[in-house]
């Protein structure tokens, strides 16, 4: 564009400009692009970097999973910063239609403590597109760089884990007056705002759960006061962990403090979560046992968001509903509802 700005050049000019610049051959894919209808989604896993010292130096590990499960082939790319404008990493991944990649990349250490690593799912379904490097722990069956192939029951949730999103059936929007349920599907904003009803968001700055759309559901003051509730069902009696999903604003938006109730086996227990305090470490949720509350310890979040553990319940074969409260909200406040999961631990 620098050398021939507006003005028309051959396809086999700009291949060939295109191939010296990033060393990928686009020939072989535009016969394919010209005829093939769809864009594709996909599924990514594990996204993250961690640190490994070798015998000469400390090296950044870069690693990700991403399945298409689509009828169209996508290409991925892999970016790294070293600075805000010094880029040090444009590599691509062709992830074709019904496959499943696992990758696994080495970074030099970079001379300065910034370093901002983002997967780029490009021409996709995905919303957002973009995937920020997360620092969470998996098991890795490899360690040598390259691209591999996948497992695609590694996208599956666990057989123990009930997950219910904002996106799922499940989730539901109620209002106190009417006692009117819905489920809002209008498109969703792209940045955090403050409406007066329950809306559906993203935020490439908070790291909330999805599979392809990886949203959430907010409402600040003004408007009914409405509560939303998570529906699920257990399969079978036992100990279950329950974990609810939060993201951290990163604005002048201020989270209140976040009151549930959870409805299972004739009961209804009392939570209390002060999603501010997560990243300051403090004790941030408190389970109520009748009258008596329980004060809960939480890892400390050092990313935008995650899981936070909030109580273990003995629970039966049957429905289980919890509902986050709308007790009225000052201007500047805002709630948060994205997923809920139950784990069986026994």
């Amino acid at each position: 564009m620098e050398e021939h700005p507006f003005q028309e050049v051959s396809l086999d000019y700009f291949l060939d400009a295109f191939q010296a610049k990033f060393d990928w051959d686009l020939r072989e894919y535009i016969p394919q692009w010209l005829h093939e209808r769809g864009v594709p989604k996909l599924l990514v896993r594990n996204f993250h970097t961690r640190r490994i010292q070798t015998e000469d130096s400390e090296k950044r590990f870069v690693h990700f999973k991403v399945w298409n499960p689509t009828g169209v082939d996508a290409i991925v790319s892999l970016e790294a910063w070293e600075s805000a404008r010094k880029k040090i990493i444009d590599q691509h991944y062709l992830i074709e239609a019904g496959c499943a990649r696992e990758v696994n990349y080495y970074l030099m250490q970079p001379s300065s403590d910034f370093l901002r690593v983002r997967l780029n799912t490009n021409l996709s379904q995905n919303l957002p597109g973009e995937y920020e490097n997360a620092m969470e722990s998996c098991n890795l069956s490899r360690l040598d760089a390259g691209r591999f192939d996948c497992d695609t029951s590694l996208f599956y949730p666990s057989e123990n884990e009930i997950i219910v999103d904002d996106e799922d059936e499940g989730f539901k929007v109620i209002k106190r007056k009417s006692f009117f349920f819905t489920r809002k599907r209008e498109g969703y904003q792209r940045h955090i705002f403050s409406p007066t009803s329950w809306s559906p968001v993203f935020d490439d700055n908070i790291n909330s759960y999805g599979e392809f759309v990886r949203g959430f559901h907010c409402k600040g003051a003004g408007g009914k006061q409405a509560d939303v509730e998570w529906n699920a069902r257990i399969p079978r009696s036992g100990t279950y962990e329950m974990y609810i999903y939060v993201g951290m604003f990163l604005n002048d938006w201020v989270q209140p403090l976040h009151r549930y109730t959870f409805y299972h086996d004739g009961l209804a227990e009392s939570i209390a979560l002060n999603i501010n305090g997560l990243s300051a470490g403090v004790k941030s949720v408190i389970y109520y046992v009748g009258k008596e509350p329980i004060e809960l310890w939480t890892t400390p979040f050092n990313f935008r968001g995650g899981w936070v553990a909030a109580g273990i319940f003995q629970l039966t074969e049957g429905n289980v509903k919890l509902v986050l409260h709308d007790d009225g909200l000052k201007n500047n406040e805002v709630l948060m509802a994205d997923v809920v999961k139950w784990v069986r631990v026994e």
